[in-house]
């Protein structure tokens, strides 16, 4: 996953995949359903990032309370995966699961050395998800809390996500 950061430290990594929360305002009878772990009500947005920061798969209809390795499963991306796994792995944080496509750090502990090398690799490379969110939610500043019908938020969201990678193609989008 070559870029121009240090995502080479980490060979053969093929995507980097995480969740990010958007305030939603939500129906009275709802709210306890999106309550996420801030008490916020927010969706929980699951994406695939690429070292162009491009958003490679994207899901967007979880309530914030669902747990990110939940969407994971539940997503045509895993279904995908299982059936067909790739030459390469996603990256993830330790709220996914470990399977043959998809690494995630280690536990904190007494790590070895080959242990830390790698830790140290896969957060360095992993960065690149968490800037990409930040990014992406700076440029479409509607992000930051939509106040819409749920549904229109799901579009708006999508739309954003859409956006960002016409941006981006066009380089019309700063890294920061």
């Amino acid at each position: 996953m070559p870029s121009s950061r240090k995502s080479e430290v980490f060979p053969g990594v093929i995507g980097l995949i995480d969740g990010t929360h958007i305030q939603v305002q939500v129906p009275a009878e709802l709210r306890s359903r999106f309550y996420d772990r801030k008490s916020n009500t927010s969706l929980n947005i699951q994406a695939v990032v690429g070292p162009d920061m491009k958003f490679l798969d994207f899901v967007n209809r979880w309530p914030g309370s669902t747990h990110d390795s939940r969407i994971f499963h539940s997503s045509s991306l895993f279904c995908r995966l299982e059936s067909n796994p790739p030459d390469g792995h996603l990256l993830a944080d330790a709220g996914y699961p470990i399977y043959r496509y998809m690494l995630t750090p280690f536990r904190s502990g007494d790590l070895t050395p080959a242990e830390m090398a790698y830790q140290t690799a896969h957060i360095a490379t992993r960065n690149l998800i968490e800037r990409t969110f930040g990014a992406w939610k700076s440029k479409f500043q509607c992000l930051k809390f939509l106040r819409m019908k749920l549904e229109t938020n799901l579009d708006v969201i999508s739309a954003c996500a859409v956006l960002w990678n016409f941006l981006l193609a066009e380089k019309k989008t700063p890294e920061e």
